[in-house]
């Protein structure tokens, strides 16, 4: 028996976090043109680019690990060729998807985003989204926030001495971007600072840390959701 698994991704559902995401979603809806009139800008800045939104995400099993955050600026270069933007279903225009979620094999998927002529948020399934789950892993795999690291010195391995030589850590030549979160982009990219201040919550009683989930791809707000299949 031949036992193989992969890992789709996923927004977190706890209450706060889908509270963060449907305020984030509002602001989004009001600023896209925004954010679309100054793509070039973003483009041209690393902390704008590396923007993470909650919903902006693949989720593809068996291919790129299973997908994993796309960043605003990413999201930005498939607008710009014209992937990623689907039919409205709610209107006759069209609607940029953030996340997409589906399989290459089979060739269904899901898309979700925001509509520029309804104004509304969409989703929609298709048959025929493995082209567009192509166009979207290359991108991530492309544009990765990491740090550029120098390895170190390792010891070798010397068959009468044992490990010989010196022993140095890696060191970071340039560490990875602190992108801006969508309410300070918002706020710089229209020349305000009044959305700029986090919303401020107040501790619960008896509430206790949570930890954080293992991240498949970089720093992004999905994590791992199994998928197992079993073959005889």
């Amino acid at each position: 028996m031949t036992k193989w698994a992969s890992y789709g991704c996923g927004p977190q559902n706890d209450p706060e976090a889908i509270q963060s995401r449907q305020e984030e979603d509002d602001l989004l809806r009001r600023n896209l043109r925004l954010i679309l009139a100054n793509s070039d800008r973003i483009d041209g800045t690393p902390r704008y680019f590396f923007c993470q939104l909650r919903t902006a995400y693949l989720s593809s099993p068996w291919i790129f690990g299973g997908g994993g955050s796309i960043p605003l600026g990413v999201l930005l270069l498939l607008w710009k060729v014209g992937e990623m933007i689907f039919d409205c279903p709610g209107c006759e225009g069209k609607f940029h998807a953030e996340g997409i979620s589906g399989s290459i094999l089979s060739g269904c998927g899901s898309a979700w985003g925001h509509c520029l002529d309804c104004n509304e948020w969409q989703k929609i399934r298709r048959d025929h989204m493995g082209r567009t789950i192509l166009a979207v892993g290359p991108l991530l795999r492309a544009h990765r926030n990491e740090p550029v690291i120098q390895k170190g010195k390792q010891p070798r391995f010397d068959w009468k001495d044992g490990l010989v030589g010196e022993s140095t850590p890696d060191t970071v030549i340039v560490p990875a971007v602190e992108p801006v979160d969508l309410r300070t982009l918002v706020a710089e990219l229209g020349g305000s600072h009044l959305e700029v201040f986090p919303r401020v919550e107040r501790p619960r009683p008896d509430s206790k840390p949570k930890k954080k989930s293992m991240q498949p791809i970089g720093s992004g707000l999905t994590y791992p959701i199994p998928l197992e299949k079993k073959r005889r």
